[in-house]
């Protein structure tokens, strides 16, 4: 049966991680332990093979495949990229929570009806998402494929995979963490690695 076997790749860590600063699209860039985490998983992924490369087009995921995989062709897609959460993005978690308990309680709980003022809906990020990897996996049958990206576009996929909208503990999801995915053609998705982060045993990381 042909199929296409993704590796999947959040970011290294950024100072806004660190301090609990929204990001969204924000474009925030990696600190001193997220280039760390990336040359970390560059090693990891030193000798697997990918027929394709893609990425976010924000700096935090494109410095982070650069990392991996130097200068070699990758293709930047905005389909990638984080949940847009508006007005949110670029703010600390401590403030919001503070002028926006309830908002932020429904945010929090992984409710898929939330949506920040002027961002995008969480099905929205879902159809972009998922829009996205299946035209990839459709283009790309019989090949091995490197996707770096953020830890929102990473649920969305994992729910559309699980067929739900959410799940009832919002799954973790490290920097730097490698996923696995298969598409089987004419049976669709399948989850093969989730959350790993086993190269960052020596490396300091945060969520």
């Amino acid at each position: 049966m042909t199929s296409a076997s993704f590796t999947i790749v959040r970011h290294g860590q950024t100072g806004h991680n660190r301090v609990r600063r929204i990001q969204g699209q924000f474009n925030s860039q990696l600190d001193e332990d997220g280039r760390a985490q990336a040359v970390a998983v560059a090693r990891r992924l030193q000798t697997c093979h990918f027929d394709a490369v893609y990425a976010s087009d924000l700096d935090r995921t494109v410095d982070t495949v650069r990392a991996i995989v130097g200068d070699r062709p990758v293709t930047l897609l905005p389909a990638l990229r984080e949940w847009h959460l508006g007005d949110w993005q670029n703010q600390l978690v401590d403030d919001l929570k503070q002028l926006y308990p309830e908002e932020y309680a429904t945010y929090s709980s992984g409710s898929p009806d939330f949506v920040a003022p002027g961002g995008e809906s969480h099905d929205q990020l879902s159809a972009r998402v998922t829009a996205c990897f299946n035209e990839l996996a459709v283009r790309h049958l019989g090949q091995s494929i490197l996707v770096v990206t953020h830890g929102g576009a990473l649920r969305a996929l994992l729910y559309h995979v699980f067929g739900v909208r959410r799940l009832p503990c919002g799954p973790l999801s490290h920097n730097t963490s490698v996923n696995r995915f298969l598409y089987h053609q004419n049976r669709g998705w399948q989850l093969e690695l989730w959350n790993d982060t086993s190269h960052l045993e020596t490396t300091s990381s945060q969520p």
